[in-house]
């Protein structure tokens, strides 16, 4: 299933060095740059080749977008939409 899916719970077996941001955080200073977030999926909407997401980190969210690209495939972009 490439690097998604169903994937096993996260029982700190690993620790990645992550630096996560909170939503609320986000904003001009973030632009072009890789951001990791923890949220949950809101809603998420299927529109042709791309998705709508809303991400939901306690009472703040963000809106994101995924389409097909050269890294990313059609069947991800279902997964999403799922």
């Amino acid at each position: 299933m490439g690097n998604y899916g169903a994937l096993g719970l996260i029982q700190s077996s690993e620790r990645p060095q992550r630096e996560y941001l909170h939503v609320r955080e986000l904003g001009a200073k973030n632009a072009g740059t890789t951001v990791w977030l923890r949220t949950r999926m809101h809603t998420s909407r299927a529109k042709g080749k791309q998705v709508f997401l809303v991400l939901r980190q306690q009472e703040s969210t963000v809106q994101a977008l995924a389409n097909v690209d050269a890294t990313t495939s059609r069947q991800f972009i279902k997964f999403l939409s799922k």
